[in-house]
């Protein structure tokens, strides 16, 4: 088998959350990051000073991006979301809800190759939002940069499908 590699470009990430059936997109992102990461542990031996076995555990999925839409409404967004996760601030008033839920965001980053062709998307799911501020200097557009840690992730080929004979 013969592998290609090519160069990609990030295209575009998109942050949603489920309620009930249906996927409301909620941001698309820009300047985005997906690092997972492993706890470890290593085994010596007596009798030895090399490393004898090694085992990963505990993955996560720490999630950044940034984003400069901000809603004509809060209701249903993904700022209403993170300050009152329960409801996702049903109204046009965004206030910090007494709970310890955390509203849980799927994010989905696409890669595109320099062929235009070859697609890749990463997609993080159960992502919570351990920050979430804003950014306002005088001049310049406002931005909110997210932080946030999920716990599943995929990565998978976007390829066009080959046309037939």
């Amino acid at each position: 088998m013969t592998t290609t590699s090519r160069a990609y470009f990030g295209q575009d990430g998109v942050l949603s959350i489920s309620k009930g059936s249906d996927t409301i997109e909620l941001a698309i992102v820009q300047n985005w990051k997906a690092t997972v990461t492993y706890e470890t542990s290593d085994l010596y031996g007596i009798g030895s000073i090399y490393r004898q076995a090694a085992a990963r555990h505990n993955a996560k999925v720490d999630v950044s991006a940034e984003f400069c839409a901000i809603p004509d409404t809060l209701e249903g967004s993904l700022i209403g979301y993170v300050i009152d996760p329960v409801g996702g601030s049903g109204d046009s008033t965004a206030t910090g809800a007494d709970t310890t839920a955390l509203a849980r965001f799927t994010f989905t980053g696409t890669f595109t190759a320099e062929d235009g062709i070859h697609k890749k998307t990463i997609t993080v799911g159960d992502v919570y939002m351990s920050s979430f501020p804003w950014e306002a200097s005088t001049g310049e557009w406002i931005k909110v940069n997210m932080e946030g840690t999920g716990s599943t992730y995929k990565i998978e080929d976007v390829n066009p499908v080959p046309p037939g004979p």
